[in-house]
């Protein structure tokens, strides 16, 4: 028993040896997500963030070009998210280019979820896998995250495109300057 536990131990230490590059570099940047957003939890909720407050938001894409803007207000409402808990409802007031809905029929709500200095917000937060989801942190000065885009489902894992990763940026504006 013990050399196959022994022989068992050897298998799983040289099966940890053989991981790729690109497999030690995703850990890596997983565990400094991890590690932000830990910090991000246990900061106190930014003032910005209340009932009322009108932000906008900047979408970047990896040429820091600006792909979107979306003016929202924060309300208390609650609302049902596909993807956080606590989900409050977010009216979009301005939106540009303008989504087109999923479904013909479909209302779309925008919802946002905030623990400490963590920000999260999605488009469509009542559409399952296709919400639009963005996560960040959020401070006094405004909020900094990424929109990441799977190609999930890809069933040829190995020709599937590499997921899209946008910069999102946001401040609170005033409601006098909001147009």
């Amino acid at each position: 028993m013990k050399l196959l536990s022994f022989f068992l131990m050897i298998l799983f230490i040289s099966g940890c040896a053989n991981s790729s590059r690109e497999e030690r570099l995703a850990e890596e940047k997983y565990w400094e997500y991890v590690e932000e957003y830990t910090a991000a939890l246990k900061q106190p909720t930014p003032s910005i963030i209340s009932s009322g407050a009108i932000f906008n938001f900047v979408y970047l894409n990896s040429k820091a070009e600006i792909i979107r803007t979306v003016t929202a207000k924060l309300t208390n409402e609650k609302v049902r998210s596909c993807s956080m808990e606590n989900a409050l409802k977010m009216e979009i007031l301005v939106e540009q280019p303008e989504r087109k809905p999923i479904f013909a029929e479909s209302t779309e709500i925008a919802a946002y979820s905030v623990l400490g200095g963590s920000f999260h917000f999605s488009l469509r937060a009542n559409i399952c896998d296709g919400g639009m989801d963005v996560h960040g942190t959020v401070d006094e000065f405004g909020f900094a995250g990424e929109e990441v885009i799977s190609s999930w489902p890809c069933p040829d894992i190995e020709k599937c495109p590499e997921p899209i990763s946008n910069l999102v940026v946001g401040a609170p504006v005033q409601p006098n300057n909001l147009l």
